[in-house]
């Protein structure tokens, strides 16, 4: 099952998938990264939102 970082915690998603991460360059693979799925948007949004104003 793909493992998420959201929010400063690891988690699983609801849904598995991947996505290949390609250069804009040569269109050569660079990487596969897991899919938020179902869990994606709306546990992203709140922990995006506390971060934003911050800064690092």
């Amino acid at each position: 099952m793909p493992e998420l970082f959201v929010g400063g915690r690891r988690g699983t998603a609801v849904e598995s998938g991947a996505q290949e991460i390609r250069c804009p360059a040569d269109s050569g693979p660079v990487t596969v990264v897991d899919e938020a799925g179902s869990l994606g948007p709306g546990a992203a949004v709140v922990p995006a939102r506390e971060t934003s104003g911050r800064g690092p």
